[in-house]
């Protein structure tokens, strides 16, 4: 670990004066890491080598020990463990839909701390059910969505809340915060680092924990899918470094994050799918594959089964009353199984509804 002004003013608080100098003496004297202080040499050698009147033999020694405990990992008893693990279980809130079938396939996944995929022509709607049938039924919750392609549309959260009951519904839609990013990479992640800066004021200002529980971040594929290529690694590495800080982000602040993706085609067909008729898959490249905790893949019906498959056949006779027929899929997940699907049903794309075969 890198010696800097952050790490020993976290280290040693108010024991010394002049940070600056004592990093700037350190360096001269060869001692840039915290590793060169702790394990290079003796403390009684490593002393005699800093510069003269630096710091007393007793000061350096408390340096060291400051160090230490901040270098290291910190302890935690087994009982300390599951006493947490027991809280964070009880605090959790899953997302549903309404629709049985779904929530079960979701049964497990929604309510995580981490970043879930929606991978989908309508992974905009599924999204929105579980936030606003969250809000309606928990009127001191709130929920957040940043929205990169402007792809969140009021009217349709508007046309699903009506068909909604529960004790937040007048005040749903105030309480799901939009964020509007449409710039690049940079405006994304300042759009999450404000997006933190408000939560850690309601965490502070309020005796309860924070109460926002769902983020949807917006299809983002316009910002990173550019860079995305086999000449640079640029691309990739911007990606993932954005998607190892929504993780750290939800874990931190106790989010289920959604990030909507889109599709691209795949030749011969989708190797992670169950369906071997399945030919379009998440866009953003094999490296976003494993950046999340679950991928679910929502494809129209008519895609996934074969011509004559007998589902499809009774699926047909459903869509001939005027809604549209989909299949939600867990191409995969660290939480549940994968390969589990489920058909379900929209109607006038738009409202979620059962299916029953």
């Amino acid at each position: 670990m890198r010696l800097n002004h952050v790490d020993l003013v976290r280290s040693l608080g108010n024991s010394f004066g002049n940070v600056e100098d004592i990093i700037r003496e350190l360096s001269n004297a060869g001692f840039k890491t915290s590793a060169d202080l702790l394990f290079a040499d003796s403390p009684a050698n490593t002393y005699n080598k800093l510069p003269q009147g630096l710091m007393t033999y007793s000061a350096f020694l408390h340096l060291l020990d400051c160090l230490t405990a901040f270098a290291s990992a910190q302890i935690f008893s087994s009982s300390d463990v599951y006493e947490h693990e027991t809280a964070v279980e009880a605090a959790r809130f899953g997302g549903e839909t309404g629709m049985r079938q779904l929530d079960q396939l979701f049964s497990g996944v929604s309510g995580i701390y981490g970043v879930i995929e929606l991978s989908g022509g309508v992974s905009t709607v599924i999204a929105l059910t579980i936030l606003l049938r969250h809000l309606t039924l928990n009127p001191e919750h709130s929920s957040r969505w940043i929205d990169c392609n402007s792809d969140f549309f009021v009217d349709k959260a508007a046309l699903i809340l009506d068909k909604m009951e529960g004790p937040g519904k007048d005040t749903a839609l105030e309480r799901l915060r939009v964020h509007i990013c449409n710039d690049d990479v940079k405006d994304l992640n300042n759009a999450l680092f404000h997006l933190g800066s408000q939560l850690d004021r309601t965490w502070e200002d309020s005796a309860r924990p924070c109460r926002t529980r769902f983020l949807v971040v917006g299809s983002m594929n316009s910002f990173f899918s550019p860079s995305l290529s086999t000449l640079s690694s640029q691309g990739h590495a911007d990606l993932t470094a954005f998607m190892h800080q929504l993780s750290s982000f939800a874990q931190n602040y106790k989010l289920t994050v959604f990030v909507l993706n889109n599709t691209v085609a795949s030749t011969p067909r989708n190797p992670l799918s169950a369906f071997v008729s399945a030919v379009t898959k998440p866009g953003l490249g094999p490296t976003f594959t494993y950046l999340t905790d679950t991928t679910i893949f929502i494809n129209n019906a008519e895609k996934v089964f074969g011509e004559h498959d007998e589902t499809l056949t009774r699926l047909r006779k459903r869509e001939m009353e005027g809604i549209t027929v989909y299949v939600a899929e867990i191409l995969r997940s660290r939480h549940t199984m994968a390969s589990d699907w489920c058909p379900f049903v929209l109607r006038d794309e738009t409202f979620i509804e059962e299916l029953e075969l």
